[in-house]
């Protein structure tokens, strides 16, 4: 068996089906449920995360699909804050919402299409937190904790 978790007929197959269910331009997993962005509940639990990390604090978003929680913590964190997030995706993501932001709002965000959580490609400690809504559970979870505890640098949230 290959030591890519890419190269999986289940990595393979989620990818197709979650690249399609996103090319019809959902912003998030739970269409019909949330008109727009997460709101409510979700919305202040992840507002209250975003209020505890520093000024330029780098992020990851796993499994973030068209990106629901890049675009909502951009709204919460102004350009002036200088957040910047790294999002990942096993499958094939362009959120359709990200040309309409200004230049420099839109560099605070860098796409990563492909990925899995399982095999992360960035350096150990890159991250000052690490967030999903509703990716973890599409992970084989025994390899994908340990690859974000990897890419969390110490004392990360």
């Amino acid at each position: 068996m290959s030591d890519d978790p890419t190269a999986t007929a289940g990595h393979s197959a989620r990818r197709d089906n979650w690249s399609r269910y996103w090319a019809g331009g959902a912003l998030h997993s739970c269409a019909g449920t949330f008109q727009g962005n997460y709101a409510g509940p979700v919305r202040d639990f992840w507002r209250e995360r975003l209020a505890c990390l520093p000024p330029g604090a780098r992020l990851l978003d796993l499994a973030t699909g068209n990106g629901a929680l890049p675009a909502l913590f951009l709204e919460e964190a102004p350009p002036p804050e200088g957040l910047c997030i790294d999002a990942v995706d096993l499958a094939s993501v362009k959120p359709p919402w990200l040309p309409s932001l200004p230049p420099a709002v839109q560099q605070r965000v860098v796409f990563h299409s492909g990925v899995a959580a399982e095999q992360l490609p960035f350096a150990d400690g890159s991250f000052d937190a690490v967030a999903s809504q509703f990716g973890l559970e599409y992970t084989d979870v025994a390899r994908a904790v340990p690859e974000l505890a990897r890419v969390l640098r110490p004392g990360g949230v």
